[in-house]
């Protein structure tokens, strides 16, 4: 049986700036199809704009009020309020207030998933069957919305 506190759970911070507490992921528990991990964001800050080739994400906010914006569309959000990453999307969440929510990803997160690349496509970096092959590449359209690219 494996439980985690998430009292006991060491924050670092992700690739795309969110700072994390991981509850049950690849680094210390034997999962193998998903990741559980608890995200904060203080008030005026945001994530890195970026999308998962492999991830699919679930967000589950508990705290906060913010906006979620998922390849070009945004929407406010609030306690309560699930949102779904599909693998492939451009995605960046903006905190009005200090934001705390859930973050569930499958398969488990993995910096080497995530990417910021404004010439890099998803059409080709999708693999078949997810949601961004044979849909016309948005990839690009973040470069007008101010983010840089990073390795």
């Amino acid at each position: 049986m494996e439980i985690r506190a998430l009292e006991a759970q060491p924050p670092f911070t992700t690739k795309d700036g969110s700072r994390i507490r991981s509850l049950l992921d690849l680094s210390n528990a034997p999962v193998r199809q998903q990741s559980l991990a608890e995200a904060t964001i203080p008030a005026g800050g945001a994530t890195q704009r970026h999308w998962h080739r492999e991830s699919e994400e679930f967000y589950f906010l508990l705290e906060g009020r913010g906006v979620m914006e998922i390849d070009g569309e945004q929407r406010e959000v609030g306690p309560g309020d699930a949102i779904l990453i599909p693998a492939g999307a451009w995605h960046q969440i903006r905190a009005k207030e200090t934001l705390r929510f859930l973050c569930c990803c499958a398969p488990p997160y993995r910096h080497e998933d995530t990417f910021f690349e404004c010439g890099l496509s998803r059409i080709h970096a999708v693999g078949s069957g997810n949601r961004g092959a044979g849909v016309p590449s948005a990839a690009n359209s973040h470069c007008s919305l101010g983010s840089t690219s990073t390795s």
